[in-house]
């Protein structure tokens, strides 16, 4: 009994564990202070940042939002796959399992740029691109005029509107006709239009062409291409000017500065001008500047060709230049800012012509003929962050309307002769009121009617009183979309590609119709040619005819 007693193993005891063992054993896998904080703290961050933006610049607050929830996410993960207690196979598991998930959202889906607000766009992988056509090479008459061309950027007075025109206002009985729709190459080039052809440009990997549809059938007449192309992450693929037709010839600015003018007939060369070497500068140099590619639409005034220019920002820059339309040689140079993404204008200020300039950080007036600067007054901007885009418009004799996203807003100037103190001026430009919080056309421009400025603001369709800079009303999300006054309505694409028909007035937003007319991102202007409406998405492009109350006058032909 004694020996089996003795080779008994004694009994195992539990021994009582302290209280800060205890402690321990609970704290080895809780979230250390300052992460619960950052957890906490990022969605009081990120919905204060909607808040602070939401009537400011919604890009803005998403993109704050956005990086305040990767820096709460990415603080937990980190935490958990490299300082925290657990096991070393779960944070293996964990770590691999968000590595599949990567791989598999790559493998499905395919990023395909941001919208207006910089949320991202993405598509599956699978969806097939849509065909592209090949030209016919059927011979096409650009030299004969008609009363209902479109010959330009935003139309036949470069405004937003065409004149003289009424869209029946019933689209549940008279709906807009889709009389085609086919893929095109990406890019925001809008249409000219001019005898029933119209005109744009497209990326088509690493080819930039500039191309001529028939209105009627969409039938691609012809094409020039170039090797070249400009991408970038906020901005998109491909051009973004829209070319401009005249006595028979296309003139067209690509995105990386080479400057062409083609033949109507049948698209071949007849010069061409590189802007960068024009300004000496460089493409990388050109890029760090202008970050979202050369914009600007072709300004044909007689004999010249009239084109922001700009340069490296440490050697010498032009705001304008004008070449001869029929050989491209330089006829004069004038300013000495850097270029936007706006379009030189032709106004008559003060009864004198003038081609007014919207710069990187100035508007400014220049003699028609030598370049001579008249006037130039502050419009703060920067080519690569917060960018001027929109128009300026001419409104009476002596003034013009300039509008802005980026929380800049609008600004009256009335255009004056300049006294002595002026200096070498020979015009001075004067504000008469300005307004941060009206007109923030991002993308977009604004038209004006009866006294009245109507323009997305920020995606909000809204009407502003010209007198004062005051809002009459603000209603309709639309998104950074685009407009085109038809006399006294308004057609709305928005960026999402629901065209809207708008009956004009101060007392409120009179919507008459709506019609999904694209699929895709829409940040290309309008084009209307008599009835026959051309609208374009990033990848499609589309021909409706509208229900006009009047038809258009048309020539014999």
């Amino acid at each position: 009994m004694n020996q089996e007693h003795q080779h008994q193993p004694p009994e195992e005891t539990e021994q009582p564990v302290s209280q800060p063992a205890q402690a321990n054993v609970v704290d080895q896998h809780r979230l250390p202070r300052w992460i619960r904080i950052v957890c906490l703290g990022a969605p009081l961050l990120a919905l204060g940042a909607l808040g602070w933006f939401s009537g400011r610049d919604h890009a803005i607050g998403h993109a704050i939002s956005f990086m305040v929830g990767l820096l709460a996410i990415g603080s937990v993960l980190g935490w958990f796959l490299f300082f925290s207690h657990y096991r070393r196979t779960r944070r293996v598991y964990l770590a691999a399992g968000i590595l599949l998930c990567l791989v598999l959202l790559m493998t499905l889906f395919r990023f395909e740029g941001v919208n207006g607000e910089l949320i991202p766009r993405i598509k599956f992988r699978w969806l097939a691109t849509r065909q592209l056509d090949e030209p016919s090479r059927e011979v096409v008459d650009l030299a004969t005029l008609t009363p209902v061309d479109f010959p330009q950027f935003l139309g036949p007075s470069r405004n937003a509107a065409v004149e003289n025109l009424a869209v029946h206002p019933d689209w549940q009985d008279r709906p807009p006709v889709k009389l085609w729709s086919q893929g095109v190459g990406q890019g925001w080039s809008g249409f000219s239009a001019v005898n029933g052809y119209a005109v744009t440009m497209e990326q088509r990997d690493q080819q930039e062409w500039v191309t001529c549809y028939k209105i009627e059938t969409g039938e691609l007449c012809w094409k020039h291409v170039l090797e070249a192309r400009h991408e970038t992450f906020l901005g998109g693929i491909g051009p973004r000017s829209t070319p401009t037709i005249a006595d028979g010839n296309v003139y067209a600015l690509g995105a990386t500065g080479m400057l062409r003018c083609l033949r109507g007939e049948n698209g071949t060369l007849v010069w061409q001008q590189d802007l960068l070497k024009l300004a000496a500068t460089d493409p990388v140099t050109d890029l760090k500047a202008v970050a979202w590619g050369r914009s600007a639409s072709p300004l044909l005034v007689g004999d010249q060709v009239i084109i922001p220019l700009g340069g490296a920002p440490d050697g010498a820059i032009d705001s304008l230049v004008a070449l001869h339309k029929q050989t491209g040689k330089t006829l004069w140079r004038s300013g000495d800012r850097q270029v936007s993404y706006g379009s030189p204008t032709l106004m008559t200020l003060d009864g004198k012509h003038q081609v007014v300039s919207v710069n990187e950080d100035t508007v400014s007036g220049h003699d028609l003929q030598t370049g001579e600067l008249l006037w130039e007054h502050a419009w703060p901007g920067q080519s690569n962050g917060a960018a001027t885009v929109s128009q300026p418009v001419s409104v009476m004799s002596d003034r013009i309307l300039l509008s802005k996203g980026y929380q800049q807003g609008a600004m009256m100037l009335k255009v004056v002769p300049a006294t002595s103190k002026a200096g070498s001026h020979r015009y001075v430009a004067n504000p008469i009121w300005t307004n941060p919080g009206v007109l923030k056309t991002k993308f977009t421009n604004v038209t004006v009617l009866d006294g009245f400025a109507y323009g997305l603001s920020d995606g909000i369709l809204e009407c502003v009183d010209l007198e004062d800079g005051s809002r009459r009303w603000k209603r309709g999300r639309y998104g950074h979309g685009q407009v085109l006054r038809i006399g006294r309505q308004l057609l709305v694409l928005s960026e999402k590609g629901k065209l809207s028909l708008v009956a004009l007035s101060p007392r409120g937003l009179q919507l008459q119709g709506e019609f999904q007319v694209l699929q895709g991102q829409c940040w290309a202007t309008l084009c209307l040619y008599g009835d026959q409406l051309l609208v374009r998405s990033l990848d499609e492009i589309a021909c409706y005819r509208l229900p006009l109350e009047t038809e258009p006058a048309r020539l014999e032909p």
